[in-house]
């Protein structure tokens, strides 16, 4: 959204298309790897459920970040983000044909150590309630108002298949 020379604000928005499940039920996570030394300074909308940034002596690690939905009844200083803290539900915009129901948004704060060029986290993932989501890379979208970079990735449902096997002893 804006950056400075050693910081930068993003909002972050997951938007739910899927056809046959009628809302993702949380509480969701979120999570990425950050690309370079980025810090997370502070977030509105989401709290950080785990989070992997270890400073030693002035330097940072590589590390991931995980957030998770904030409930309905948050304070109204988290709720100046649109679409935030819905319990981790989210419904199917098939069902309500609306976006802004269908999403869910947190805005983060960020830190940088040494970044030149804003690139996009690696290793997103999305879990609810025991399910997996499997999500591709980011990828950029062009032109996008309001915004300095925009990237989007889609994560579909990743089902396990059990498969039993028996033996027989003859």
């Amino acid at each position: 959204m804006n950056i400075s020379r050693d910081s930068y604000t993003a909002n972050v928005t997951i938007f739910n298309y899927l056809k046959k499940q009628e809302a993702i039920e949380g509480p969701w996570e979120l999570g990425w790897r950050w690309y370079e030394d980025e810090i997370l300074v502070s977030t509105l909308g989401a709290k950080v459920s785990k989070q992997s940034n270890v400073l030693k002596f002035g330097e940072c690690c590589k590390h991931r970040v995980t957030f998770v939905d904030l409930p309905q009844q948050t304070d109204d200083d988290q709720r100046i983000v649109a679409n935030c803290c819905k319990g981790g539900v989210i419904p199917s915009w098939f069902r309500e044909a609306d976006l802004a129901k269908s999403s869910s948004s947190f805005q983060i704060s960020v830190g940088q150590v040494g970044i030149k060029f804003h690139p996009p986290p690696l290793d997103v993932m999305l879990t609810t309630q025991g399910l997996e989501y499997v999500c591709g890379s980011l990828s950029e979208v062009r032109n996008t108002p309001g915004y300095l970079n925009t990237w989007l990735t889609t994560c579909n449902l990743y089902a396990l298949q059990i498969l039993k096997i028996h033996e027989v002893h003859i």
